[in-house]
């Protein structure tokens, strides 16, 4: 504060002078860096031009630094209390970066070079100087950081980084690196042989904004017969460790693989290594997958009891497996039913499997916590099987259920605080098959959602029809997200009472509404909390006057065919009255060239743009 004082308090440098000096901005994430331009652009130019200098030529600027003794302005700060370490978001990090952070200051120059040279490189292959270090260094490491994140760091080399987990963190417990198509099975293993105590790795890739939704339905390996080469960079071959008694790996309990196309079922076979402690794995929207892969896996690790199986093929040969008898599971001395311990399970979009087989796990899996069966065959006849009483999150969405098989769910789950019916078109109709309910042979929507009082999450269509704004009050006052769409149609008072009905609504997405500039007027100046507002094909007589209003804590906007009126004046007046992140435009014609330099000025930080039949779509626009 003395030295901030020193400096004229009221000028702009002033203000930044302790960001400044304190603050490593070359290690700063680039899109935060875009981001403070908004508010101080030469300062935020600044950062940006220091970070894209180290993304053309980090080997050389570190080399500099280390022959004019002056490393520490490039040393990510870890002390003996840091806990996490964040870099997600970092290009310009590379794993010499790691390791000058790790290692004591009094080693010579010219090992600081040629640590610097030997792990610049993207392409590093060699580890030459692993013992070395670990023998200058063997008293430095970092006892209580339990997680590190290096996600979206396309410039490190993730084998010697892992080598860098092992010499600087013997208690980490939590390895992400999400989002890192250079982070291939191979560094998978070789990360759990070198830091077998880690309890948690997630290898994500974000599929969403590249791939369609789509499920794969083939049963059998025999489709992988044209298999990827097998290049171990390694050397590991999981069948020799895995035959020892007294298998290392007893801590890997939490693995996500979402979204990795690189790995098939030989790899899912390795996997199984893991079967003394693995208990939650995520192989979401994993294509190459078979239900013979994961039903393989699913018989050697017996302790799984939470899976996110969503757009693969898991199908009636894996739920066999997990409805089948396992006499050696859990240690019990009895035999167990590895569906009736499931906590967690996502199915969304399995085709794979029919209706018989889902009723079967459906009837058992009594103790769930979190349930996702949208776009499956589940029936009313399934679902009435379902006698679980724990639930917490629910998606049905795009089933063919009714309320005389919900109603029951409902009324049975008082924790239930996420509940998902979007696309349930019979949700109201009769079914003949099923016992009606007692008093009413279809249920009241809200009559059964006012049994709930912790809805957070709902998502709802068909058969959500409120009349009265009060039919809502009680069970939506802790909704923080929701989604209205098809086969309902909310009147303009109901939607304008949203602030009021759900004080801390953070998400909003209307598809098919009726809206005007009073319902979305009224959205951004009372949602206080409203950090995403998604219309989507809504109807009304929207103009720009719905967005001439201060929504501050507005990130996300998608606007879907509801806006065909916008033009480079109404963009300037929306820039200036909202700091998104994310924006998504569908039918802006009126849109021309200069649209692009409003948007890159107007939200520098934005992290995902998204235009559709815009003219300005023809445009090249590079957005960090």
């Amino acid at each position: 504060m003395k030295a901030c004082e020193q400096s004229n308090p009221n000028s702009v440098d002033g203000h930044l002078f302790i960001l400044s000096k304190q603050v490593k901005i070359c290690l700063l994430p680039l899109g935060f860096a875009a981001g403070t331009m908004r508010h101080w652009f030469d300062f935020g130019n600044k950062i940006i031009c220091t970070i894209l200098d180290l993304l053309k030529d980090s080997l050389k600027t570190l080399l500099d630094a280390v022959d004019d003794g002056n490393l520490d302005r490039y040393c990510i700060r870890i002390t003996e209390y840091s806990k996490n370490i964040v870099l997600s978001g970092c290009p310009q990090v590379t794993t010499a970066f790691l390791y000058i952070s790790v290692l004591p200051n009094d080693l010579s120059v010219s090992l600081k070079r040629r640590i610097v040279s030997s792990y610049t490189q993207v392409d590093h292959q060699t580890f030459v100087l692993y013992e070395e270090l670990e023998k200058a260094t063997k008293t430095l490491s970092f006892k209580n950081v339990h997680m590190v994140d290096i996600s979206k760091c396309p410039n490190v080399h993730f084998g010697a980084a892992i080598d860098w987990l092992k010499l600087g963190f013997p208690e980490l417990r939590v390895f992400r690196v999400s989002h890192c198509l250079s982070f291939q099975f191979d560094d998978l293993l070789y990360l759990l042989m070198r830091c077998p105590w880690i309890d948690e790795i997630d290898m994500t890739i974000d599929t969403s904004t590249v791939t369609p939704r789509h499920s794969v339905i083939s049963s059998s390996s025999e489709v992988l017969s044209k298999a990827k080469p097998n290049q171990k960079r390694y050397g590991i071959h999981c069948s020799a460790y895995d035959r020892q008694p007294n298998s290392v790996f007893l801590n890997i309990s939490r693995l996500t693989l979402e979204g990795r196309n690189d790995i098939d079922d030989m790899d899912l076979l390795e996997i199984s290594v893991l079967k003394n402690s693995l208990c939650y794995i995520n192989i979401r929207n994993c294509f190459l997958l078979t239900d013979d892969g994961i039903s393989n896996l699913l018989m050697k690790c017996t302790k799984i009891h939470s899976m996110v199986l969503s757009y693969t093929s898991f199908g009636n040969r894996s739920i066999q497996m997990l409805c089948a008898a396992n006499p050696s599971g859990h240690n019990s001395g009895h035999a167990h039913v590895m569906a009736s311990y499931m906590q967690e399970l996502h199915l969304d979009g399995c085709k794979g499997i029919d209706s018989v087989a889902l009723s079967q796990l459906v009837s058992i899996i009594s103790i769930t916590k979190f349930l996702s069966l949208r776009e499956t065959s589940l029936t009313d006849g399934a679902l009435c099987k379902f006698v679980g009483s724990s639930l917490e999150y629910l998606d049905v969405s795009e089933t063919v259920i009714s309320m005389v098989s919900l109603a029951p769910v409902i009324q049975r789950n008082c924790k239930l605080n996420c509940l998902k019916t979007a696309g349930c078109c019979s949700l109201l109709l009769q079914c003949a098959n099923v016992e009606h309910i007692n008093g009413n042979k279809y249920g009241d929507f809200l009559q059964e959602l006012g049994t709930t009082y912790c809805l957070e999450d709902v998502e709802m269509g068909w058969g959500f029809c409120p009349i009265r704004i009060e039919d809502l009050v009680p069970s939506f006052s802790k909704v923080r997200k929701m989604k209205i769409g098809l086969g309902t149609s909310l009147a303009e008072n109901v939607l304008c009472a949203l602030p009021m009905i759900c004080p801390f609504l953070e998400s909003l997405i209307l598809r098919f509404q009726v809206i005007s500039d009073r319902v979305v007027r009224r959205l951004l100046e009372s949602a206080t909390n409203l950090q995403v507002l998604c219309l989507h094909y809504c109807l009304g007589s929207l103009t720009s006057f719905s967005f001439q209003t201060k929504a501050p804590a507005l990130r996300v906007l998608r606007l879907h065919w509801v806006t065909s009126w916008l033009t480079n004046d109404d963009l300037t007046i929306l820039t200036e009255n909202c700091n998104l992140a994310e924006l998504s435009l569908s039918g802006c014609k009126l849109l021309d060239s200069s649209s692009q330099d409003i948007i890159s000025s107007g939200w520098p930080n934005l992290a995902l743009l998204h235009l559709e039949v815009c003219l300005t779509a023809v445009l090249i626009m590079t957005i960090e």
